[in-house]
């Protein structure tokens, strides 16, 4: 009599504990992707630089995109960017090291470009820089650095949930919750030895 009603305790306790949620909450991973690069302008060196700088980003609904322009420059140059070879961005001129008045005052990076929500998938994005005459540049530029940092948006499998469990397959579940949320032991625990003390009360009793 105690095991049949400890088993039911049991599957009823489980029952209980994923319908109340007691289970560990999914989150959806957030990455970032830095990504430092150099581009060769395509001859006669004009100031829009072909080709751009590429790469491609997977996400499910968030992006961003910040570049950063390098260190090794010597003149002041702004950057096109392009989502799946859509102009989204202009930005400001950016300054170099060493700038003289008035482009020391420029800033040296775009900020954070949020091109959220957009369509789960991989995107393309493009980052094409233009230059000014300004310190070394005279007439175009030949080459260009920069470092790109991508934010992307990956959301977990939906879990299955809301079916009640027969005693066959309780014993899977209790273990793949034991696996996948250590900390519910000790909830689980003590709401089983609580039930069981009562089931042992009540058959002595009776």
């Amino acid at each position: 009599m105690i095991k049949n009603n400890t088993q039911k305790l049991l599957v009823g306790t489980l029952a209980l504990v994923l319908a109340t949620g007691l289970v560990s909450p999914a989150f959806a991973e957030i990455t970032e992707t830095v990504i430092p690069f150099s581009v060769p302008c395509d001859s006669p060196f004009p100031q829009l630089c072909e080709p751009p700088f590429t790469t491609n980003i997977e996400t499910d609904s968030t992006l961003t995109v910040q570049y950063f322009a390098s260190d090794l420059h010597c003149s002041s140059l702004r950057v096109h960017i392009f989502l799946d070879d859509n102009l989204v961005y202009t930005s400001d001129y950016l300054t170099w090291p060493g700038a003289p008045n008035p482009f020391d005052s420029l800033p040296s990076d775009t900020g954070v470009i949020d091109l959220s929500p957009v369509s789960k998938g991989i995107h393309k994005i493009d980052i094409q820089a233009e230059g000014q005459v300004s310190g070394c540049n005279t007439s175009g530029i030949g080459l260009w650095h920069g470092t790109a940092k991508l934010t992307s948006e990956i959301n977990p499998p939906t879990p299955v949930a809301g079916k009640l469990l027969t005693l066959d397959s309780s014993a899977l579940v209790i273990g793949g919750l034991a696996s996948s949320a250590v900390w519910m032991i000790p909830t689980l625990a003590g709401i089983a030895g609580a039930g069981i003390y009562l089931v042992k009360f009540r058959t002595n009793r009776d």
